[in-house]
Protein backbone atom coordinates (compact mmCIF):
# COMPACT_ATOMS: atom_id res chain seq x y z
CA UNK A 1 0.00 0.00 0.00
CA UNK A 2 1.18 3.35 -1.05
CA UNK A 3 0.85 5.30 2.61
CA UNK A 4 1.11 8.74 1.08
CA UNK A 5 -2.72 8.14 -0.73
CA UNK A 6 -4.94 6.61 2.25
CA UNK A 7 -7.86 8.38 1.40
CA UNK A 8 -9.75 8.24 4.86
CA UNK A 9 -10.35 10.71 7.53
CA UNK A 10 -9.68 9.70 11.18
CA UNK A 11 -11.93 10.94 14.05
CA UNK A 12 -10.52 10.73 17.30
CA UNK A 13 -12.89 11.28 20.17
CA UNK A 14 -11.45 13.09 23.15
CA UNK A 15 -14.77 14.84 24.78
CA UNK A 16 -15.43 12.54 27.34
CA UNK A 17 -14.55 13.52 30.81
CA UNK A 18 -11.34 12.44 33.22
CA UNK A 19 -13.48 10.51 35.85
CA UNK A 20 -12.09 11.14 39.02
CA UNK A 21 -11.72 8.74 42.12
CA UNK A 22 -13.97 10.97 44.13
CA UNK A 23 -16.48 10.65 41.15
CA UNK A 24 -16.22 6.86 40.82
CA UNK A 25 -16.79 6.03 44.45
CA UNK A 26 -15.77 2.48 44.62
CA UNK A 27 -12.91 2.95 41.89
CA UNK A 28 -9.86 4.01 43.66
CA UNK A 29 -7.70 3.79 41.05
CA UNK A 30 -9.28 6.42 38.61
CA UNK A 31 -7.72 9.86 38.34
CA UNK A 32 -7.06 12.88 40.94
CA UNK A 33 -9.63 15.62 41.01
CA UNK A 34 -10.15 17.87 38.29
CA UNK A 35 -7.70 16.08 35.99
CA UNK A 36 -6.35 17.28 32.68
CA UNK A 37 -8.46 14.50 29.64
CA UNK A 38 -7.31 11.69 29.33
CA UNK A 39 -5.50 11.88 25.67
CA UNK A 40 -2.90 13.96 27.40
CA UNK A 41 -1.38 12.06 29.87
CA UNK A 42 1.71 9.74 29.05
CA UNK A 43 1.69 6.10 28.55
CA UNK A 44 5.01 4.58 27.65
CA UNK A 45 6.69 7.50 27.82
CA UNK A 46 4.65 9.92 24.89
CA UNK A 47 1.07 11.50 25.01
CA UNK A 48 -1.60 9.57 23.83
CA UNK A 49 -2.66 11.83 21.46
CA UNK A 50 0.75 12.44 20.78
CA UNK A 51 1.40 9.20 19.64
CA UNK A 52 -1.92 8.72 17.98
CA UNK A 53 -1.11 11.70 15.43
CA UNK A 54 2.08 10.36 15.06
CA UNK A 55 1.13 7.20 13.92
CA UNK A 56 -1.56 8.07 12.25
CA UNK A 57 0.57 9.80 10.28
CA UNK A 58 3.10 7.67 9.32
CA UNK A 59 0.41 5.55 7.59
CA UNK A 60 -0.73 8.25 5.55
CA UNK A 61 -3.79 9.49 7.72
CA UNK A 62 -3.18 13.13 7.34
CA UNK A 63 -6.97 13.97 7.65
CA UNK A 64 -7.48 14.08 11.41
CA UNK A 65 -10.25 15.55 13.26
CA UNK A 66 -10.45 15.18 17.39
CA UNK A 67 -13.99 15.61 19.13
CA UNK A 68 -13.56 17.77 22.14
CA UNK A 69 -15.96 18.58 24.74
CA UNK A 70 -14.35 18.05 28.55
CA UNK A 71 -11.46 20.64 29.03
CA UNK A 72 -11.20 21.50 25.48
CA UNK A 73 -9.01 24.61 25.94
CA UNK A 74 -6.57 22.35 27.01
CA UNK A 75 -6.68 19.81 23.70
CA UNK A 76 -7.00 23.07 21.50
CA UNK A 77 -4.12 24.91 22.96
CA UNK A 78 -2.16 21.14 22.95
CA UNK A 79 -2.47 21.26 19.02
CA UNK A 80 -2.03 24.45 18.27
CA UNK A 81 1.75 23.74 19.97
CA UNK A 82 2.27 20.94 18.42
CA UNK A 83 1.53 23.16 15.17
CA UNK A 84 -0.52 20.16 13.48
CA UNK A 85 -2.38 20.36 10.84
CA UNK A 86 -5.57 18.98 13.61
CA UNK A 87 -8.80 19.86 13.12
CA UNK A 88 -11.07 19.83 16.58
CA UNK A 89 -14.94 20.08 16.70
CA UNK A 90 -16.60 20.76 19.73
CA UNK A 91 -19.54 18.30 21.26
CA UNK A 92 -21.40 20.38 24.10
CA UNK A 93 -23.62 17.38 24.75
CA UNK A 94 -20.27 15.10 26.43
CA UNK A 95 -21.47 13.15 29.11
CA UNK A 96 -21.16 14.81 32.56
CA UNK A 97 -18.37 13.20 34.90
CA UNK A 98 -21.19 12.55 37.44
CA UNK A 99 -22.95 10.15 35.40
CA UNK A 100 -20.94 7.30 36.55
CA UNK A 101 -22.68 7.50 40.06
CA UNK A 102 -25.98 6.88 38.04
CA UNK A 103 -24.44 3.04 37.61
CA UNK A 104 -22.50 2.03 34.02
CA UNK A 105 -25.07 2.80 31.61
CA UNK A 106 -25.29 6.24 32.02
CA UNK A 107 -21.39 6.84 33.21
CA UNK A 108 -18.51 6.68 31.05
CA UNK A 109 -20.15 7.77 27.88
CA UNK A 110 -22.61 4.62 27.71
CA UNK A 111 -25.25 6.85 26.89
CA UNK A 112 -24.57 9.57 25.35
CA UNK A 113 -21.14 8.49 23.84
CA UNK A 114 -22.12 8.40 20.38
CA UNK A 115 -23.16 12.13 20.16
CA UNK A 116 -19.57 12.23 19.67
CA UNK A 117 -19.42 9.91 16.66
CA UNK A 118 -22.13 12.48 14.71
CA UNK A 119 -20.51 15.42 15.76
CA UNK A 120 -17.48 13.64 14.65
CA UNK A 121 -19.10 12.83 11.07
CA UNK A 122 -20.41 16.32 10.43
CA UNK A 123 -19.87 17.22 6.69
CA UNK A 124 -17.63 13.86 6.50
CA UNK A 125 -17.78 11.86 2.80
CA UNK A 126 -14.66 9.95 3.15
CA UNK A 127 -14.01 6.42 4.77
CA UNK A 128 -13.41 6.97 8.50
CA UNK A 129 -10.82 5.59 10.81
CA UNK A 130 -12.33 5.90 14.38
CA UNK A 131 -10.39 5.87 17.48
CA UNK A 132 -10.71 7.20 21.63
CA UNK A 133 -8.72 9.18 23.35
CA UNK A 134 -7.61 7.42 25.57
CA UNK A 135 -6.15 4.60 23.52
CA UNK A 136 -2.80 3.41 22.71
CA UNK A 137 -2.50 2.48 19.20
CA UNK A 138 0.13 -0.14 17.51
CA UNK A 139 1.59 1.12 14.13
CA UNK A 140 1.03 -2.58 13.27
CA UNK A 141 -2.35 -2.71 14.22
CA UNK A 142 -3.00 0.79 12.27
CA UNK A 143 -1.16 -0.45 9.33
CA UNK A 144 -3.19 -4.36 9.56
CA UNK A 145 -6.80 -2.18 9.21
CA UNK A 146 -6.13 0.03 6.64
CA UNK A 147 -5.05 -3.12 4.32
CA UNK A 148 -7.47 -4.94 5.18
CA UNK A 149 -9.97 -6.00 2.17
CA UNK A 150 -13.26 -5.29 3.92
CA UNK A 151 -14.76 -2.11 4.07
CA UNK A 152 -16.08 -2.31 7.81
CA UNK A 153 -13.58 -3.56 10.35
CA UNK A 154 -12.88 -3.11 13.55
CA UNK A 155 -9.56 -3.87 16.37
CA UNK A 156 -11.28 -4.83 19.56
CA UNK A 157 -13.11 -1.84 20.87
CA UNK A 158 -10.43 0.31 20.17
CA UNK A 159 -10.29 1.01 16.45
CA UNK A 160 -12.86 1.21 13.89
CA UNK A 161 -12.87 1.14 9.76
CA UNK A 162 -16.06 2.48 8.59
CA UNK A 163 -16.64 3.05 4.32
CA UNK A 164 -18.43 6.25 3.65
CA UNK A 165 -21.15 4.47 1.81
CA UNK A 166 -22.21 3.21 5.69
CA UNK A 167 -22.19 6.79 7.48
CA UNK A 168 -26.39 7.63 6.37
CA UNK A 169 -26.49 4.59 8.18
CA UNK A 170 -24.40 5.35 11.18
CA UNK A 171 -25.18 8.96 11.65
CA UNK A 172 -28.73 7.51 12.23
CA UNK A 173 -27.54 4.89 14.60
CA UNK A 174 -29.02 5.01 18.23
CA UNK A 175 -28.07 2.82 20.82
CA UNK A 176 -26.71 3.61 24.00
CA UNK A 177 -22.81 2.89 24.69
CA UNK A 178 -19.82 3.83 22.70
CA UNK A 179 -17.19 1.66 21.95
CA UNK A 180 -19.75 -1.36 22.27
CA UNK A 181 -22.29 -0.03 20.24
CA UNK A 182 -19.73 0.99 16.93
CA UNK A 183 -18.66 -2.82 17.26
CA UNK A 184 -21.94 -3.86 16.95
CA UNK A 185 -22.33 -1.48 13.90
CA UNK A 186 -19.69 -2.60 12.21
CA UNK A 187 -20.67 -5.99 12.66
CA UNK A 188 -24.49 -6.17 11.76
CA UNK A 189 -23.01 -4.03 8.59
CA UNK A 190 -20.12 -7.50 7.65
CA UNK A 191 -17.73 -5.54 9.11
CA UNK A 192 -14.40 -8.16 10.22
CA UNK A 193 -13.27 -8.25 13.49
CA UNK A 194 -9.06 -8.46 13.32
CA UNK A 195 -6.79 -10.06 15.39
CA UNK A 196 -8.26 -11.98 17.69
CA UNK A 197 -8.01 -14.81 15.94
CA UNK A 198 -4.69 -14.11 14.73
CA UNK A 199 -3.43 -12.74 18.28
CA UNK A 200 -0.23 -11.27 16.90
CA UNK A 201 1.94 -9.37 19.13
CA UNK A 202 0.88 -6.15 18.73
CA UNK A 203 -3.08 -6.91 19.33
CA UNK A 204 -2.04 -6.74 23.31
CA UNK A 205 0.05 -3.81 23.01
CA UNK A 206 -3.36 -1.85 22.01
CA UNK A 207 -4.41 -0.53 25.41
CA UNK A 208 -7.18 1.08 26.97
CA UNK A 209 -6.40 3.53 29.41
CA UNK A 210 -8.87 3.73 31.79
CA UNK A 211 -6.63 4.22 35.14
CA UNK A 212 -4.57 6.40 36.40
CA UNK A 213 -2.16 4.23 37.60
CA UNK A 214 -2.09 2.89 33.70
CA UNK A 215 -0.36 6.90 33.35
CA UNK A 216 3.46 7.58 33.60
CA UNK A 217 2.16 10.70 35.76
CA UNK A 218 -0.04 8.00 38.04
CA UNK A 219 2.81 5.24 38.19
CA UNK A 220 4.92 8.20 39.62
CA UNK A 221 2.78 9.40 41.90
CA UNK A 222 1.89 6.05 43.65
CA UNK A 223 5.67 5.54 43.62
CA UNK A 224 5.56 8.13 45.57
CA UNK A 225 3.33 6.89 47.58
CA UNK A 226 5.05 3.49 48.20
CA UNK A 227 1.93 1.56 47.27
CA UNK A 228 0.99 -0.93 44.79
CA UNK A 229 -2.32 -1.84 42.96
CA UNK A 230 -3.71 -4.26 45.29
CA UNK A 231 -2.99 -1.83 48.49
CA UNK A 232 -4.71 1.03 47.04
CA UNK A 233 -7.82 -1.41 46.30
CA UNK A 234 -8.79 -2.23 49.48
CA UNK A 235 -8.00 1.82 50.93
CA UNK A 236 -11.14 3.66 51.45
CA UNK A 237 -12.00 6.25 49.00
CA UNK A 238 -11.51 9.08 50.99
CA UNK A 239 -8.18 7.74 51.85
CA UNK A 240 -6.95 7.43 48.22
CA UNK A 241 -8.26 10.63 47.32
CA UNK A 242 -6.17 12.22 50.47
CA UNK A 243 -2.84 10.74 49.01
CA UNK A 244 -3.50 12.03 45.57
CA UNK A 245 -3.98 15.71 46.60
CA UNK A 246 -0.93 15.38 48.96
CA UNK A 247 1.34 13.88 45.71
CA UNK A 248 -0.12 16.18 42.75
Amino acid sequence: MDWNRVKMKAIILAAGPTLSVKQAKNYPLYFPEDSKPKCLFHFGGEILLERQVRLLNECGVTDIRVVVGYKKEMIQQFIEEKKWDVETVYNPDYPPGNAFLDGRKTGRGWLKGLTSVRVGLQGVDDDVLVTLGDVSLHENGLTRILQDKYKQAVIKFNLFKISKEKLPLLRKYRKPGLAKSLYDFIIVHDGVIIGSTENPKWYHQIADVDYYLQTDEGTATFKKIGMVREELIDLPTDEVIRLLREET
